[in-house]
């Protein structure tokens, strides 16, 4: 993160602290502000703004995956699509899926958020398991025979990834909240 360069850190008012790194005072009509420069360091803190909008991004783009392939799954239902195309399409999609997943989960353990971290443990498990088991996959032979149950699986991720996206934005928001409390 590159460091915050104030145009009022050159003035004569901006002292170096030990161990804080370089302060800079603003003076305002309703009194004077001061923040801290040191070149990006919050003392090891990961910014919990930063992290939620990382992880709401990550579930914005598994939303859009599954998205994709339950639209994939209709057009095959319909007879819009032939099943060698639809299988390539999900299957294309599959790993992706999972590494956003894995993205997600690892995110929310790295900034602490363990709650979320908590709720994203058990889809990341599932697909872990799906893939020990060689099962992520979709076979062209059987698509159809497997319709009902992929359309299922799927509905079930979009509605399990819909819900943590809700709660991260509220949680987004709250701290958005504390954080403006705290500073008046």
């Amino acid at each position: 993160m590159a460091p915050l360069l104030l145009p009022s850190s050159r003035s004569p008012r901006s002292r170096r602290l030990p161990g804080i790194g370089k302060m800079a005072s603003v003076e305002g009509p309703g009194g004077s502000l001061s923040y801290d420069i040191a070149a990006g360091d919050n003392g090891g803190k990961i910014d919990e703004r930063g992290t939620r909008l990382w992880g709401n991004t990550c579930i914005e783009v598994l939303l859009s995956e599954l998205l994709a392939m339950l639209m994939c799954l209709a057009d095959l239902e319909f007879d819009y699509i032939n099943p060698y195309d639809s299988a390539r399409r999900i299957n294309g999609v599959v790993l992706p899926e999972f590494i956003s997943q894995g993205a997600l989960c690892f995110l929310f353990l790295v900034s602490g958020h363990w709650v979320m971290f908590l709720i994203s443990v058990p889809y990341a498990y599932y697909n872990v398991r799906m893939y020990m088991q060689r099962q992520h996959l979709v076979d062209i032979t059987e698509i159809f025979n497997l319709l009902n149950w992929e359309k299922k699986q799927r509905l079930f991720k979009l509605v399990y990834l819909v819900v943590l996206l809700f709660m991260s934005i509220f949680w987004m928001i709250w701290s958005v909240l504390e954080d403006h409390d705290d500073n008046y």
